[in-house]
């Protein structure tokens, strides 16, 4: 099995150490993991998981998703950090894991910057 994880390889974000965390666990069954990050920068190594890590940024336009089994989403309530996640995910469907327990300054920057629109919001 061949899994896509996007996620934040930053050790400023919890999101990160939880991706390693469950990562360790999906190599134990031989499952190959490419980890695609939004960082500015790209690691060696994340957390002692084994993966090719690759600039989410500089891939998406000649994403392949037919040569995965799963997409795997690592969303958080942040626009900055994972906007552009969120358009790429709306064209290629996958797993979400939501790691804040409301997206609501997610959901206002979409309505008020992108579609410039306070009453879709309310």
């Amino acid at each position: 099995m061949r899994i896509a994880w996007f996620t934040p390889t930053s050790k400023k974000t919890s999101i990160s150490g939880f991706s390693a965390s469950i990562l360790k666990y999906v190599q134990r069954d031989n499952c190959i993991v490419d980890v695609y990050t939004f960082d500015r920068e790209i690691i060696e190594e994340f957390n002692g998981v084994k993966a090719l890590i690759l600039p989410f940024l500089s891939v998406k336009a000649n994403f392949n998703k037919e040569i995965y089994d799963h997409l795997v989403y690592n969303f958080g309530n942040n626009w900055e950090n994972h906007g552009e996640l969120f358009n790429f995910a709306a064209k290629n469907p996958g797993i979400v894991i939501v790691h804040d327990a409301s997206l609501h300054h997610v959901v206002a920057y979409i309505a008020n910057e992108i579609h410039n629109s306070k009453s879709m919001y309310s």
